[in-house]
């Protein structure tokens, strides 16, 4: 996984009013979580693809230019709204949009991938005893 993945996702999760720790020790927490979390969804779209999940373009892009509405309506100008992106490492706004169509995309696919693996885990039976040891 590339560094700048992280920082990417660090970024996205600032805009969403992340707050980032000031030291490094809480910098280097947070990186390590993100990285994690990152990890654990690629296994999930990994496996969404090995089981030919799919998901529904025209579900993705409408979610990801709600998201867009939603956001762009907390500014005052489409100026204001370009350059917070910007600042944020997001890039223009077009960048954003497909960043935002991709990262729902991974995430239906990983809601997929986790339904259709809950559907085909078989239930452990656990004895009483297995409970109170």
């Amino acid at each position: 996984m590339l560094w700048t993945y992280v920082l990417t996702a660090i970024n996205q999760r600032r805009a969403q009013g992340l707050q980032v720790p000031a030291d490094s020790a809480g910098q280097a927490t947070l990186s390590r979580t993100v990285l994690n979390d990152l990890v654990d969804e690629e296994i999930l779209v990994q496996k969404a693809k090995e089981m030919k999940l799919e998901v529904v373009d025209a579900d993705i892009t409408a979610s990801a230019d709600r998201q867009i509405k939603s956001i762009r309506g907390q500014f005052k100008s489409d100026e204001e709204y370009r350059t917070e992106l910007r600042n944020a490492g997001m890039g223009t706004a077009e960048d954003y949009r497909k960043a935002l169509i991709e990262q729902f995309r991974r995430q239906s696919l990983q809601q997929k991938a986790f339904a259709e693996l809950r559907k085909r885990a078989k239930p452990v039976n656990v004895t009483e005893e297995q409970v109170t040891a």
